[in-house]
């Protein structure tokens, strides 16, 4: 039952709408003010916005809606995720004549996972690679573009990988083959993913920072839960920059936020599990009807560029509400951190 109550607060939410490496130097700082960040993801959690610790400053945001498909960029890497904000997912046909598939009658559809791992997207494999050269299945599939900010469906496409030469070739029509389009979508060697939209015909889009300059990015994500009747919601968090970042999440409250120093960092194990910071560090209150934030979770983080600096900080949220007009809105996370 108590299971049951925490599942309807996310649906009540929405409708409301180890040690430290011998060769890599450590920068530590002397032990002063906090600093507080915050950011406006407004009180239907419409933007995304990618966060640079360092400098105290969002870097980049934009509309959820803004984009559906993510293209990897790294040299050897060839997956392609779905938009997690906008709740979408993918059906496989295990058809590869493009203009046979009209419809999704009987189809099982597929969501990305939170983790962001790779070798798990719901696209999947849609390659394999011949002594180096990547070959397209051909496979149809269809993608469900999920839901807008607001909650509207936004519609159905169907898309095939054709290709990788020097860049993604893709085609992808309505169902009922209208709008039929290919294009060509390169990799960008500065970002984690190139970003693609179906909408105006189909095109490339500027979303994502480059890969150095953006630590975590505030997003609402699907989740999944062990529920009949309530496997799938979106819910609003943090994911952290997975080329570069990892955290260790402390629950067990055995330290204040003023007592973690750089030499506790050995004690905590770190993931680059995209949703380390995730959702729960803050809770509905259903007697408030509100949020209330945990101050007591501390999320370590480390970021490791490729110039061999390793840099942590230790971070807790302290707020979830906006005075807005005399009235606290909320989707406005403020929280702190400070360098170890």
């Amino acid at each position: 039952m108590k299971k049951i109550k925490y599942i309807l607060l996310l649906i009540l939410s929405m409708s409301l709408q180890s040690c430290f490496p011998d060769d890599i130097a450590v920068t530590t700082h002397s032990l002063g003010d906090s600093k507080i960040g915050s950011v406006e993801m407004t009180k239907f959690y419409s933007n995304q916005l990618y966060f640079n610790l360092n400098s105290n400053t969002v870097v980049k945001q934009n509309v959820l809606t803004e984009w559906d498909l993510g293209f990897e960029c790294s040299p050897y890497g060839y997956h392609i995720v779905l938009n997690h904000a906008k709740i979408m997912s993918i059906a496989h046909t295990n058809k590869t004549v493009f203009n046979e598939i009209t419809n999704y009658d009987s189809l099982k559809f597929k969501y990305e996972g939170s983790e962001g791992y790779l070798d798990s997207t719901a696209i999947g494999n849609w390659w394999t690679n011949d002594n180096g050269k990547i070959l397209s299945k051909n496979e149809v599939m269809i993608v469900n573009r999920g839901t807008s900010d607001k909650g509207r469906a936004v519609g159905y496409k169907k898309i095939q990988l054709l290709d990788f030469t020097n860049a993604y070739l893709i085609k992808y029509a309505n169902l009922d083959g209208s709008e039929e389009s290919t294009i060509s979508i390169p990799k960008n060697s500065e970002l984690i993913f190139q970003s693609f939209t179906f909408e105006s015909g189909g095109r490339i889009v500027d979303i994502e920072p480059k890969a150095l300059d953006w630590d975590i990015v505030f997003t609402r994500y699907t989740q999944f839960f062990n529920e009949v009747g309530y496997e799938t919601y979106s819910v609003v968090g943090v994911f952290i920059n997975t080329k570069y970042v990892s955290v260790s999440a402390d629950s067990t409250y055995t330290k204040k936020f003023e007592e973690i120093k750089i030499t506790d960092v050995p004690s905590y194990v770190f993931t680059n599990k995209r949703d380390a910071i995730g959702y729960d560090w803050k809770k509905y209150k259903f007697d408030a009807e509100s949020y209330a934030i945990d101050s007591k979770k501390i999320y370590l983080i480390k970021i490791s560029h490729s110039i061999g600096e390793v840099k942590y900080y230790k971070m807790r949220f302290t707020d979830f509400y906006k005075n807005i007009n005399g009235k606290l809105e909320k989707g406005y996370p403020k929280f702190e951190f400070l360098p170890l």
